[in-house]
């Protein structure tokens, strides 16, 4: 169950890292597309989120 959850974790860390990158990427048009920007980065911080909160649980059991 460890190692499941910590897998999980690992994963969601990978996948907010590449919303960052696709961020950066796209950071020149962040004056034509704010809201997309904006809701790209709540997006990252809420997976950081969920993946530090699984993390913690697996180191919890």
């Amino acid at each position: 169950m460890k190692v499941l959850l910590n897998r999980i974790g690992n994963i969601l860390f990978f996948i907010s890292t590449i919303f960052t990158i696709i961020t950066v990427l796209t950071a020149k048009d962040i004056i034509l597309n704010h809201n997309y920007t904006v809701n790209i980065c709540l997006l990252t911080i809420g997976i950081n989120l969920i993946a530090v909160i699984i993390k913690s649980l697996a180191l919890k059991k």
